[in-house]
């Protein structure tokens, strides 16, 4: 089922990454997004403050977590899809 479905946007906090999980949102997928300031969590929008950029803080984030999909958003648009992901693989 969609709503059992975690996504990790990292770095969504941009044009291209609010709009997506605005839409996988209304999807009714939980979303993760990853951001460098604070900001308040909305209905199935949860924001985690860290930098995607910085490796531990993405071990640390996907060990507590069991994301079955990740998404980098960037100005040139790149989606990578993982199953299981572990941070064993880092």
């Amino acid at each position: 089922m969609i709503e059992n479905i975690k996504v990790l946007l990292l770095g969504g906090t941009g044009a291209i990454g609010e709009n997506l999980g605005e839409v996988l949102n209304k999807k009714g997928y939980m979303v993760y997004v990853t951001s460098r300031k604070y900001r308040k969590n909305a209905e199935n929008v949860h924001y985690i403050q860290g930098n995607a950029k910085d490796t531990a803080f993405l071990k640390k984030l996907l060990n507590e977590y069991a994301f079955c999909t990740l998404w980098r958003s960037q100005m040139r648009f790149r989606a990578v899809a993982l199953r299981s992901i572990t941070a064993a693989r880092f």
